[in-house]
Order: C-alpha cells, then structure tokens, then sequence
C-alpha cells in the first residue's frame, strides 16, 4: 500500500468519529511484522494524551513500526494539520518509531523521523 492509502484508511476512521465535533482524528500503526493497529480519538470530557489516537496506537506497536495520522473537517471530508502533540511526540521518540506521516492540509502530507 502507499502513503496515502494509509493515511485515507485513517482519515476513514476519523470521520466515523462523534458528528458533532468539528476535527475528528484517527491513526493507522502498521507494525514490522505487517500487522495494522488503528485507533481515533477516544471522546471524554477532559483533554487527557491518553486520549489521543497516537498515544493509544502506540502502546501496540513495536520499535521501527511507522505511523499515519490524519485529522479530517468534517465539512468536506478534507484533510487538517495533524502533527502529534508534545506528549505524543515524547511517547513516539521513546517508543522508537520509524516514521510519523500525517496529514497537513487536503491532499497534502508531511513526515516526520523521530
């Protein structure tokens, strides 16, 4: 697969995500043995890291596993900035992870090699 079908596969699992949010987030880990791992923003109250669906993907993923993020508008079904947040940054780092691809605006993608 390429980039970009990843990175719709997790745009497809954000946008099943709460109708009445505005940005809603999801995120695909394909881990070294070729398994998939996904996960989109847990809806809670508070903003909590543990929430996020980064930070979930990659308690599942083992060292050299990449990452997909996207954010998508719910008007549209466009693509939105989806760099990982500081806490989800460190946890990436720490886990060791190859890449971090995600979403930047429609049609657009950046990488990220922690």
């Amino acid at each position: 697969m390429k980039i970009e079908d990843y990175l719709n596969m997790a745009a497809e699992l954000a946008a099943k995500g709460d109708p009445a949010k505005n940005y809603l987030l999801g995120c695909i880990g394909v881990r070294t043995d070729g398994a998939i791992v996904k996960s989109d923003n847990l809806l809670i109250k508070e903003p909590l890291p543990e929430a996020h669906a980064e930070f979930r993907v990659v308690r599942k993923v083992d060292k050299g596993s990449c990452l997909y993020v996207a954010r998508v508008v719910r008007k549209g079904f466009l693509w939105a900035n989806s760099r990982p947040c500081p806490t989800c940054t460190a946890r990436i780092k720490n886990k060791k992870i190859k890449a971090v691809y995600y979403t930047i605006g429609p049609s657009e993608y950046g990488v990220w090699y922690p």
